[in-house]
């Protein structure tokens, strides 16, 4: 599993850009090309989700969010240069399930017959004055309940345990500088690293920019590195001024 996400990450195709999937269309779309493809980046982020690889899941959550629309409709895939969802297909059904998908598994995963609770969640969800609050989730075990409540003094977890299938093991992840206030029944802490860097949009946005100066909505620093890994390909496909009805991430402003 790690040899296979490691080979997406950085090898097959383009490896990732912008946080997800860069691959070459051409023996489907000669005209097309190269594609940004959330949704399929998704299953290499469950991949890692279950190894543990907690900031990787974090950072590729929010880089999911850049590729959809100002009200976050998500494409099936996106035109690297023109920053259009491929053939209309937006909203797609399967980018939008696949984002609700991950976000479920970060908060509660089912791992064999264990429960994981927070396996991969943003450090800063847990700082003080945050919540989380789950409310008659479905699970393997049974429907469950969570709350999860930052203070001055760490985290307080209020837990209803599903009731149809009682798992061996409950496992609450939280980082090593922010504990668990009370001790919950049942529940084992694991203590995982604290987060390099705090992944959230404006995060995103600004390491966006940085990858190239953007001159138009239908411009794309993604180019820059399509030049490089096949040379002329994007030449003449940058049209600034094209259709922009289905421009899939405007960069101009806050979000």
């Amino acid at each position: 599993m790690s040899t296979s996400s490691h080979h997406v990450r950085t090898e097959w195709g383009g490896g990732y850009v912008e946080g997800t999937i860069l691959l070459s269309l051409e023996p489907w779309d000669p005209k097309t090309r190269w594609a940004l493809h959330p949704y399929m980046g998704t299953y290499t982020t469950m991949n890692d989700l279950i190894r543990g690889q907690h900031e990787l899941v974090v950072e590729d959550f929010y880089w999911y969010l850049l590729h959809s629309t100002a009200a976050h409709a998500f494409p099936e895939g996106i035109n690297a240069d023109t920053r259009q969802a491929w053939c209309d297909t937006i909203p797609h059904v399967a980018g939008a399930c696949n984002f609700m998908f991950m976000l479920r598994h970060m908060l509660v995963h089912e791992q064999g017959d264990e429960l994981h609770l927070l396996k991969a969640v943003p450090d800063w969800w847990l700082e003080e004055g945050r919540e989380i609050s789950i409310e008659r989730l479905p699970t393997h075990f049974g429907e469950m309940a969570l709350s999860i409540r930052g203070t001055a003094q760490g985290v307080e977890v209020t837990l209803t345990k599903p009731a149809r299938k009682a798992p061996s093991k409950i496992v609450l992840h939280l980082p090593e500088n922010r504990s668990l206030v009370s001790p919950a029944d049942g529940v084992t802490v694991a203590t995982r690293s604290q987060q390099k860097v705090r992944w959230d949009f404006p995060t995103v946005i600004r390491r966006y920019q940085k990858l190239g100066q953007v001159e138009s909505n239908t411009m794309s620093p993604v180019c820059d590195l399509i030049g490089r890994i096949a040379p002329g390909r994007s030449r003449g496909l940058m049209r600034p001024g094209a259709d922009i009805a289905n421009i899939v991430f405007l960069p101009k402003g806050q979000p």
